[in-house]
């Protein structure tokens, strides 16, 4: 077996708890991080023995002792214990704090630890047997404490908080909180009550509670009073308040004047440690001060000082006249009273942890038990009795579960029960439900209010989707609420052609459809997907873009097309002069057959075939055929040689 340190913290933490205690009382502390532990299963006790012997007589070794740490069975003690729950009055409704409510919604106060520091309790208790009580690491309570029935008190007051909700005997106000108990005199330190209210203190965490059971007399011919009247009490427990640890303090039962001038000058002026000081109150509905109390402004609240049913010394019952099933009914003094309060600061804890995961601030806590309280009645002040409901309704007024902001929580509504965070929000309403504090109209959050509510998001259950958001085409979303075509890219009037559209450059808002067609810029602007350098859809390019077509303008001109003679136009591009069909260089007026190449002005003529190849007008077939009037032939002739040589003679004529 191997030793393991026995207070299981980091070292800053033991080593700065040594440093305020010697700080403090001005004395050299235990080396808190020397205490080690071994465990072991078997059961020999005279072998433990043997071993703790051997340890403690080593040198370096202070004490070693055998520790049962495994609890008792559970179970309700021979004979029957009865349920005495309907004897504490104070777990009621006034006069009781009405710890029954928070046990109704669920609140048994299972989040908070609470330790209490006093002499002594009897752990093995039947309402005790079922809880480990947590008896400080390495402290041993003297036996002479159960000899004056301090182990009955411890038992007593403790009961009323933590006793098991088990069926039979007392139920605690809290009976799910974890309890600590810190002796503040062991066998191993003596007289250590500073020691025990720092260490309890130490060992608890923000929101967790302790309890000093204990008095103190500081007035000289005086009665007691509360415990921090000692100034290392006080300024441990001020240390305790400072980090977060609730404190509760018995006022005394001295029936001292704390507003009187010698608390004045000897207590009061040290100012405010932050524990919660309890006087002792009557136990029905007056609330009034009991006489034996201490009181003045410092005591903050009371409860009840008498009647008190709890655990111990059995002036109730002793069942089988065992002191494990004793009961009492008359536990009282502000020994009783601080309990109750306690309970109840534990069940406010509890239910405000249980809304935000937080603990309330020690003086928070206090506030609220004195804000809320049923006023006092007559006596000296003490303050007035816890009313765990009005608490609970102070945190949580609409009782929805979500905490006030006026103590950290964030139901932004606390009159309204439907209204807090993680409730369904109900959208364009008005109201903000859920309490995350965004814009109503506003339902996904993107900063732009629904286009159905004057807003411009025209898709409001989409954050990607509003005025100024980056537009993702072609996905049939509007990104950017524009209103535009989520297929039209350029946002010309068209989709693009590639999703159904006619659009054929999406990206282009002067190419459309409908844009004006700009020829020979090799750009097809009105998509019509033809030649870019065929304006006239001919099919031949343009002759200026190394194309073979010599009107561009005129689609019944291109190569090949059937030229039309005579009308001035090139029809076929081939470059033939218009007006000369048969392309033999003469045009129609001067060439005589402008269907045929081979005849034209100037042509060879070939005699006698009756063509008249150089259109000269002479050449005409003659026929060799007998004529019907053959005398008409050879009259021409010889008309025309007499006409001549009449021509010829002329010159040589006179007149």
């Amino acid at each position: 077996r191997s030793f393991e340190p026995l207070i299981r913290l980091p070292d800053w933490k033991i080593v700065g708890l040594e440093d305020r205690a010697a700080a403090r009382t001005g004395r050299a502390q235990a080396d808190l991080r020397g205490m080690h532990v071994v465990s072991v299963s078997e059961h020999n006790p005279a072998g433990l023995k043997a071993a703790a012997e051997a340890l403690q007589n080593l040198e370096i070794v202070e004490y070693a002792f055998v520790e049962v740490t495994v609890p008792p069975p559970p179970g309700d003690i021979a004979p029957i214990t009865p349920l005495y729950t309907a004897l504490q009055g104070y777990l009621g409704a006034d006069p009781g704090i009405n710890a029954e409510y928070a046990w109704g919604l669920g609140v048994y106060g299972g989040s908070v630890r609470v330790s209490d520091c006093e002499y002594g309790w009897e752990a093995s208790h039947e309402d005790f047997v079922d809880r480990d009580l947590h008896l400080e690491p390495g402290q041993t309570v003297p036996s002479w404490v159960a000899d004056y029935g301090w182990d009955s008190h411890g038992t007593a007051a403790l009961g009323e908080i933590s006793a098991i909700d088990n069926g039979y005997g007392a139920t605690g106000i809290a009976p799910d909180s974890e309890a600590y108990t810190y002796p503040e005199y062991t066998n191993e330190e003596g007289s250590r009550r500073v020691t025990s209210v720092t260490n309890a203190i130490a060992d608890s965490g923000i929101g967790d509670v302790v309890l000093l059971e204990m008095q103190y007399g500081a007035r000289p011919g005086g009665g007691y009073g509360p415990a921090e009247l000692n100034p290392n009490v006080w300024t441990a427990t001020q240390t305790g308040t400072a980090a977060g640890v609730v404190v509760v303090s018995a006022a005394g039962n001295g029936a001292e004047n704390l507003d009187s001038n010698w608390y004045a000058s000897n207590y009061m002026n040290w100012g405010d440690s932050g524990a919660i000081l309890v006087g002792a109150g009557t136990s029905d509905t007056n609330h009034d001060t009991l006489y034996f109390s201490t009181y003045g402004v410092r005591v903050d609240v009371q409860g009840w000082g008498h009647n008190v049913f709890t655990l111990g010394y059995g002036y109730y019952a002793e069942l089988g006249g065992d002191p494990n099933q004793a009961y009492t009914d008359s536990f009282g003094g502000t020994s009783g009273a601080s309990p109750i309060v306690t309970g109840a600061a534990i069940l406010i804890q509890d239910f405000a942890i249980g809304m935000t995961g937080n603990p309330l601030d020690p003086l928070v806590i206090r506030d609220i038990l004195k804000s809320t309280g049923i006023p006092q009645g007559s006596g000296g002040l003490i303050g007035p009795f816890p009313d765990v409901e009005a608490a609970f309704l102070l945190l949580d007024a609409d009782m929805d579960g979500a905490m006030s902001p006026d103590f950290g929580g964030d139901d932004c509504d606390d009159a309204n029960p439907d209204i807090y965070p993680g409730a369904e929000e109900i959208w364009y309403d008005g109201i903000d439900q859920d309490c995350l504090g965004g814009d109503d109209f506003d339902a996904d959050g993107d900063g732009f209010v629904s286009g159905d509510f004057e807003g411009d998001d025209c898709d409001d259950a989409d954050p990607l989707t509003y005025p100024g958001a980056e537009d993702v085409f072609y996905d049939g979303i509007d990104s950017d609420c524009a209103g535009n075509d989520d297929y039209d890219a350029d946002g010309d009037g068209h989709a693009s052609d590639e999703f159904a559209g006619d659009d054929c450059d999406d990206e282009d808002p002067e190419i459309s459809p409908s844009a004006e067609e700009v020829f020979y810029d090799g750009v097809d602007s009105d998509c019509a997907g033809d030649d870019d350098y065929d304006a006239d859809a001919d099919g031949y390019a343009s002759e200026d873009y190394e194309g073979t077509d010599c009107d561009d303008s005129d689609s019944s001109i291109y190569p090949g097309a059937e030229d039309t003679w005579y009308d001035g136009i090139d029809s076929d591009c081939a470059g033939n002069d218009d007006f000369d069909a048969d392309g033999d260089g003469y045009p129609q007026d001067d060439d005589c057959n402008d269907e045929d190449d081979s005849i034209y002005p100037d042509a060879e003529r070939i005699p006698r075939d009756g063509i008249d190849q150089d259109c000269d007008g002479n050449d005409r077939e003659i026929c060799g055929c007998a004529s019907a009037e053959p005398h008409r032939s050879w009259a021409a002739l010889l008309l025309g040689l007499v006409a001549y040589l009449g021509r010829r003679r002329e010159p040589n004529r006179v007149e």
